[in-house]
């Protein structure tokens, strides 16, 4: 990988870590030796285990499923997330289906479980 390639790879892991630190974990940095770490081998490290592991892509030509593959082995029993990103391109998250639609229930359970506290009227009501 020529050293062009490696800082496009590193700028990534950058702009990844910059999103968990605004919006999850304000302490996340980009991995030092990149998956070097037995215990880590994903592109960020973060201060509190989430049950993710990141991989980071960052190249001209997009080799979804090699990376994919390499991420999912690296996650050991994490559930693996790839950012990946083309030239010029957004940055994307690639996760299993099932990881998504277990998020989406995550979510709507508690969505439903706030507004029963927020208005335990509406429960009773509509029962």
């Amino acid at each position: 990988m020529s050293s062009s390639a490696k800082q496009k790879g590193n700028r990534l892991e950058y702009e990844v870590a910059k999103f968990y630190q605004r919006k999850l974990d304000k302490d996340a940095r980009r991995m030092p030796c990149s998956g070097a770490l037995d215990n880590n081998k994903g592109d960020i490290l973060k201060r509190i285990w989430d049950g993710w592991s990141d991989e980071c892509k960052s190249r001209e030509k997009i080799a979804i499923y090699d990376w994919w593959e390499q991420t999912v082995r690296q996650a050991n029993s994490d559930k693996p997330v790839l950012f990946i990103k083309g030239n010029n391109k957004p940055i994307l998250a690639v996760i299993r289906i099932e990881d998504y639609f277990d998020m989406r229930e995550e979510i709507l359970d508690w969505r439903n479980m706030s507004l029963e506290i927020s208005n335990p009227a509406w429960k009773s009501n509509n029962d």
